[in-house]
């Protein structure tokens, strides 16, 4: 169910839908209430659950509860003002940086959205992995997984990320399978997090502009797709603008962020037609059509990701600059 569908049923379960509710039904439908607007900060929840206040309904008779949802209403209201002022190009009009209301609401919605994906993989992917995919996974990459004590950290999380997020060597997709065997409804931090990892792609983004703290402003080179990428730490390194990185990306509000792990292309500065001779060469080689937009399968999304880290890190690892953000 999308989070309209659940808070229906929440709805229904808190006012009885033709019948008094018992204690236990006010409590189960309360839960779901607070986990969109806590997990999903879903406008529409936090109104009911105001509006469940102020009727001294169940558990969020408290002044606790009056306080956040008063507080997330207002936030999310000059949000929601803001961007109709400024319709047909949030993603990439980075002027809602330089608001502090909309930039700390999205900053708080990014640091939430990670914190729900990682939650996933820990709790619902990596328990399902043997340590024989990740040794399997690494020789794909160049890497000897049984040697792993020697291997730097930032190797060691490039095979972790590839194994939960792109392989596809048995058929499947770890985080795929991690998707399609839980349950919607049965953790609110799970719904949303498989609702955006279920829109994840792996890509090269060229910058074209950043704001320190904040994110980049990117060009998407397989489908020329501009967008906002969260990102703190890459977003304070002016030298990496006009350049390119290679990530897996995935949907945040209307903007993106990557997966933890990317690959600056260091030392190309504004020559576009580098970076874009050594895409048009690796996607060759894989016998990708070059042709716009390059929209990849889960295969070649697998293929892709190993020729991208061969090609960038493999050789020269310890050279390059800093790759793992949160």
């Amino acid at each position: 169910m999308n989070v309209d569908e659940q808070l229906d049923y929440a709805r229904r379960m808190i006012e009885g839908d033709g019948a008094p509710p018992s204690a236990k039904q006010v409590a189960e439908g309360a839960k779901i209430v607070k986990g969109l607007a806590e997990a999903w900060d879903s406008l529409e929840a936090w109104r009911y659950m105001l509006e469940c206040h102020e009727r001294g309904v169940g558990p969020f008779k408290t002044n606790k509860f009056r306080r956040a949802a008063k507080e997330a209403i207002s936030r999310l209201e000059a949000i929601s003002e803001w961007k109709r002022c400024h319709k047909g190009g949030f993603a990439s009009d980075l002027s809602w940086c330089d608001n502090k209301l909309v930039r700390d609401a999205m900053l708080a919605k990014y640091a939430q959205a990670r914190r729900q994906r990682d939650k996933f993989v820990e709790d619902r992917v990596k328990p399902r992995l043997a340590e024989s995919k990740f040794a399997a996974a690494a020789e794909r990459l160049g890497f000897d997984w049984s040697r792993k004590d020697r291997m730097t950290q930032l190797q060691a999380f490039a095979v972790i990320e590839f194994v939960t997020m792109y392989d596809d060597s048995e058929g499947f997709v770890p985080v795929d399978l991690g998707i399609k065997e839980t349950r919607s409804g049965l953790d609110s931090d799970y719904d949303a997090a498989m609702q955006s990892l279920s829109r994840l792609r792996y890509t090269w983004s060229k910058i074209l502009d950043m704001r320190p703290g904040c994110g980049l402003k990117c060009r998407d080179m397989l489908t020329d797709e501009v967008f906002f990428m969260f990102e703190r730490n890459l977003s304070k390194s002016p030298e990496l603008k006009d350049n390119v990185i290679a990530s897996g990306v995935m949907p945040v509000d209307d903007c993106f962020m990557h997966t933890g792990f990317s690959l600056p292309f260091p030392g190309r500065g504004s020559d576009d037609s580098s970076a874009e001779s050594m895409l048009d060469g690796l996607l060759a080689d894989l016998k990708i059509p070059r042709k716009r937009p390059v929209i990849l399968t889960k295969e070649q999304t697998a293929s892709f990701a190993t020729a991208s880290i061969n090609s960038w890190i493999a050789a020269d690892m310890e050279d390059s600059v800093g790759m793992v953000f949160k």
